[in-house]
């Protein structure tokens, strides 16, 4: 993949600096007051140099490190060579699946970038997928939570599932490799789940079993381990799914 390939050119591991590695591919980062895009990528034309413009407010670390992370992406990917691209908030949200295949794959890049799989995976085998777990990835890779639990979905060898609710209705899903239920996305939050609990009494995480039927389209017998975090932030509830329960 060509996130690894360029920390191997660069001669660098993650977590990894991203002023030094794109100072080392002709790239400057620059702070620029914005109030319509997060990130840029200005090319200089015909040459391997550019600058990438992030919004001076942008609070969260992990969204600073992904913006830049993401416009490195369309810097280095094959076919995103156009002379200036603006990124806005959506763009960079991995939760939001109406999104242009650009920016996904920026997004992809972004994330394997700053969250190489290969280190990822041993990690969320030893430990499961669960908050603590998401939380240990954010702060180790210097990531923003939701991209960090999605790699740790994507790196789980289990069936296990997240879930982004935005103001009460499920908005995205990201299945692990196993996963094989339908979940119930565009649709309100059952009263049968974890998350409901949470939003309900505004509490910062929850956890506990559940019916499969609270999120899924699987049949009355399954029952699953639910995890749900609450971003108050973004009015956002991220849960993770297993079918899995502890012993």
């Amino acid at each position: 993949m060509l996130a690894r390939a360029l920390l191997k050119f660069a001669g660098m591991q993650a977590p990894v600096d991203l002023y030094e590695l794109s100072a080392a591919i002709g790239l400057k980062i620059k702070d620029v007051p914005s109030s319509t895009f997060d990130g840029a990528l200005v090319r200089v034309a015909g040459r391997p140099r550019g600058i990438i413009a992030k919004r001076r407010m942008i609070e969260d670390e992990g969204r600073r490190q992904f913006t830049i992370a993401h416009e490195i992406g369309h810097y280095i990917l094959p076919g995103h060579g156009v002379d200036i691209s603006a990124c806005t908030k959506d763009d960079l949200d991995v939760a939001k699946a109406k999104v242009a295949q650009a920016e996904k794959e920026a997004n992809r890049f972004a994330s394997e970038l700053l969250m190489p799989s290969a280190l990822v995976a041993p990690i969320v085998d030893k430990y499961g997928l669960t908050i603590k777990t998401c939380n240990f990835i954010c702060r180790l890779f210097r990531a923003s939570y939701t991209a960090a639990a999605s790699k740790c979905v994507q790196a789980s060898d289990r069936e296990v599932a997240m879930i982004i609710t935005d103001s009460g209705v499920l908005r995205y899903f990201q299945r692990g490799r196993r996963w094989k239920y339908r979940i119930k996305q565009g649709e309100a939050l059952s009263e049968e789940s974890m998350a409901t609990l949470l939003r309900s009494n505004r509490m910062g995480e929850i956890n506990g079993e559940v019916p499969a039927t609270a999120w899924t389209s699987a049949g009355t017998g399954l029952r699953l381990w639910e995890e749900s975090v609450m971003m108050p932030r973004y009015k956002r509830v991220v849960t993770l799914l297993s079918t899995r329960l502890p012993t």
